[in-house]
Order: C-alpha cells, then sequence, then structure tokens
C-alpha cells in the first residue's frame, strides 16, 4: 500500500494547522482509494526535504494517527507497527507512506 499525503505539520503546532492537514490528507486518501492493512505492518514514510530543522517524532504522530484513524491500519501500538521507518528526500512534495506486511 502507498498513500501520498500533504506534508504533516508538528504535534505542536496550532489547531488550524493540524485540521488543515487531516482535511488535505483525507481528500488525498478519499482519491487514492488505499487498501486496508489490519496488521502486523511494517511503514515506511518518506519526507519532502525541507532543509529547516524537523524531529521525526513530530511528523510521523500525526500521520500514525491518522492512518488509524482512517482504518487503514488497525492501531499505532508494536503488535500492529512492527517496523517504521522514516526518511527525508526522495519526494517532491509532502509524505509517501508505504505500507507492507510485517516479516513473521
Amino acid at each position: 500500500i502507498t498513500i501520498e499525503l500533504p506534508f504533516p505539520p508538528a504535534t505542536r503546532e496550532a489547531g488550524y494547522a493540524q485540521d488543515e492537514w487531516r482535511n488535505g490528507a483525507a481528500q488525498a486518501v478519499a482519491e487514492q482509494k488505499p487498501a486496508r492493512a489490519p496488521g502486523p505492518v511494517d511503514i515506511c514514510v518518506t519526507l519532502e526535504d525541507r532543509r529547516d530543522f524537523r524531529a521525526f517524532d513530530n511528523l510521523t504522530a500525526n500521520i500514525l494517527h491518522f492512518l488509524v484513524c482512517q482504518q487503514i491500519i488497525a492501531a499505532a501500538h508494536s503488535t500492529i507497527v512492527r517496523r517504521m521507518t522514516v526518511q527525508f528526500g526522495g519526494v517532491l512534495h509532502g509524505a509517501r507512506v508505504e505500507i507492507s506486511r510485517a516479516a513473521a
């Protein structure tokens, strides 16, 4: 499963930025119609390289929460998400989220 999303706001950003991102991400998911991945899964997040300081955890928390809310993954805990890789670069805009079945 590959999903292209807008660049996520940091978890500490104001509510308006969060709401705007969630709306844009929901629209992207509606257009892409990704399959569901009940778990266990490996997730690779590739983020646009914006050249300013970005903390991985502040960006990925929004993505994980969104994937659960959209029922793309069952939960954001270690029994479901077995491995998560985060990297910068490789996408021109936003975030690419790749979800695959975790190895047994």
